[in-house]
C-alpha cells in the first residue's frame, strides 16, 4: 500500500500471494493479494509470496474483465447467479478462498474484494452465505473502497 495512503489502513500490509500455494495446502489455492495485520504479513514479499490462510485478513482477487464478475447485477432477482462459465469459475474461486480462510481461522465472517478492471465488489462471507455490494467503478468513486478499508481498520478483532 502506498505510503501516502497508509493513514487509511495503518496497521495492515498488503502482500502478493499468487506465485505458490501455502506449504501443505493440498488445494493449491493462491489468491492474488491479501491484507494482513502488519505483524502477520510476509516479511519478504518476493520470496515468501504464498497465501497465509491462517493470518489473512482480506483476500483480494483481480480479474481482467467484468465478464468474470462472479455476480450479475442485471439478472432478475430470482435468476441463478453465475450462469455463464466465466462467472461460475470466478464464483467458485472466490468461494474456495473464503473456505480456506474459514478452515484455518475461527471466524464468524470474512470480507474479500474482487477487482475487475476499474470495477470492484466488496463481499461478506459467513458460514451460511454471501452478501455483496453492487459492482462499482472505484476509479470514479475511490471513496467506497477507502471508507471500507478505513472502517475495517477501526474494527476490533471481535
Amino acid at each position: 500500500m502506498n505510503s501516502e495512503h497508509s493513514h487509511v489502513f495503518p496497521q495492515f500490509k498488503m502482500a502478493r500471494s499468487d506465485v505458490k500455494p501455502q506449504k501443505g495446502d493440498t488445494t493449491l489455492q493462491k489468491v492474488d493479494v491479501a491484507f494482513y495485520l502488519a505483524d502477520d504479513a510476509p516479511s519478504d514479499p518476493v520470496s515468501s509470496n504464498e497465501p497465509r490462510w491462517h493470518t489473512m485478513q482480506i483476500p483480494v482477487e483481480f480479474k481482467g474483465s467484468t465478464l468474470k464478475d462472479p455476480f450479475d447485477d442485471n439478472l432478475a432477482a430470482d435468476a441463478p447467479q453465475g450462469s455463464a462459465m466465466e462467472r461460475q469459475a470466478s464464483q467458485g474461486q472466490m468461494i474456495s478462498y473464503a473456505s480456506q480462510v474459514f478452515q484455518y481461522q475461527h471466524r464468524v465472517f470474512l470480507f474479500s474484494v474482487i477487482i475487475m478492471r476499474n470495477f470492484a465488489r466488496i463481499i461478506r462471507w459467513d458460514r451460511s452465505g454471501t452478501v455483496f455490494t453492487e459492482r462499482f467503478d472505484y476509479l470514479k468513486d475511490p471513496e467506497r473502497l477507502g471508507v471500507f478499508f478505513w472502517r475495517y481498520s477501526l474494527a476490533s478483532a471481535e
